[in-house]
């Protein structure tokens, strides 16, 4: 766990970024384009059990060019920790959770885990990483499933999950919703298929996006204007399955069964202008699937709805849980 009252004399260290195997790549964050340099550094965190996982002590750090920092606020470093292999998009790179193993306290030659889970806690200011699931069955109420979007073509496996509703300004629109007029405004085709509504958590953004699609939906099938909504609240089903479940998207899914009621507790994730000074909402052009006919309507969740609370990810598990809380005393 990484809070303000550890030892500070752990992060008074400097160290010297080398050249790596990598090469440069060109990276797109938010609407500017940039080069992010692949550079080796050591590591040393305010949790000593956090070790770099490589016998050298070596970790792969992107370095953002002048642009990129400009346009992300500062350097970024990312908890996604899986890339897609079979994905021809990218110029794969290794991924921070998958470079840092933590230790036992005060046993060094103690086995080394990989992270299988984190928490961030924003009110505290906080991150907590852990070799063990960290959602409980307390958590019922705020956890549900994370989604792999690799099958459809993403290029990692983004912290995603299906939306059961998206309310905007205090209108509620669904999947079927969404897509069953879609069909119909185009000539000599028949109703398309249903396209999912997805909400990926972005800890490195500020507001709320909607991938293009989506956007332009809204737009021309409803008449919307999403630059100007002052309010969105995303409804997710909690938990269908066990633990250790693998949901993928393009698996099958789960529908409504027969005499199940529609009063199925929700967890609700929410943020509006009046509330938190980081809302705004924005469409954005991702490449991340294949088929972008079928692909899902995307929308991100930043800071604007993260910071309200506490956001639990249980990696391998593919278990995500959300609450609202306030800072400890």
């Amino acid at each position: 766990s990484f809070g303000e009252d550890d030892d500070e004399d752990a992060m008074n260290n400097s160290f010297e970024f080398e050249s790596s195997e990598y090469p440069p790549t060109e990276e797109i964050y938010g609407s500017q384009a940039g080069q992010t340099a692949w550079k080796s550094t050591g590591a040393k965190f305010r949790d000593p059990r956090l070790v770099s996982a490589s016998p050298s002590g070596q970790i792969i750090l992107g370095v953002l060019d002048e642009a990129l920092v400009a346009e992300s606020g500062g350097p970024l470093l990312g908890l996604v920790k899986r890339s897609n292999v079979a994905s021809t998009k990218i110029q794969r790179r290794p991924t921070f959770l998958e470079q840092i193993v933590i230790a036992s306290p005060g046993d060094p030659a103690a086995k080394l885990s990989e992270v299988l889970s984190f928490q961030l806690n924003y009110p505290n200011k906080s991150l907590t990483l852990s070799t063990q699931p960290m959602i409980s069955s307390s958590d019922a109420s705020s956890s549900f499933d994370l989604i792999d979007l690799r099958p459809l073509g993403d290029f990692v496996e983004h912290y995603a999950c299906r939306v059961e509703e998206v309310v905007f300004d205090g209108v509620a629109y669904n999947s079927q919703t969404l897509s069953s007029r879609e069909g119909a405004k185009r000539k000599g085709v028949g109703r398309r298929k249903k396209r999912d509504i997805v909400a990926v958590f972005d800890s490195g953004l500020s507001g709320c996006l909607l991938i293009e699609p989506f956007y332009d939906r809204l737009v021309e099938g409803e008449g919307l204007d999403p630059s100007k909504f002052a309010s969105v609240e995303v409804r997710i089903k909690p938990c269908a399955r066990e633990r250790g479940g693998n949901k993928k998207m393009g698996s099958s899914k789960r529908s409504r069964t027969q005499g199940e009621s529609s009063d199925t507790p929700i967890c609700t994730i929410s943020s509006s202008k009046d509330s938190n000074r980081l809302f705004y909402v924005d469409p954005i052009s991702l490449d991340w699937f294949d088929d972008e006919e079928s692909a899902p309507f995307v929308i991100v969740l930043g800071q604007t709805f993260l910071s309200q609370g506490c956001l639990t990810c249980d990696i391998d598990d593919r278990r995500a849980a959300f609450h609202t809380c306030v800072a400890d005393d």
